[in-house]
């Protein structure tokens, strides 16, 4: 994920063509890096959550 995460921003930080009003500002970069760090982290934790519920799904059926 965080080759991902390299690629996309080395893509908005080193583009191929000059920009022609199309680039994102140093500002508007940083806003992106952090939304998918706190879209990452957030997705890690309902990974969290999901795993816990169906363990506890598991013990509920196999434990009547």
């Amino acid at each position: 994920m965080k080759n991902l995460l390299t690629i996309l921003l080395l893509t908005f930080l080193i583009p191929q063509e000059p920009c022609v009003g199309t680039c994102l500002s140093e500002e508007e970069t940083i806003n992106i890096f952090h939304n998918i760090q706190e879209l990452e982290f957030k997705d890690s934790t309902n990974t969290e959550i999901i795993e816990n519920l169906n363990s506890q799904i598991y013990i509920y059926i196999y434990t009547e």
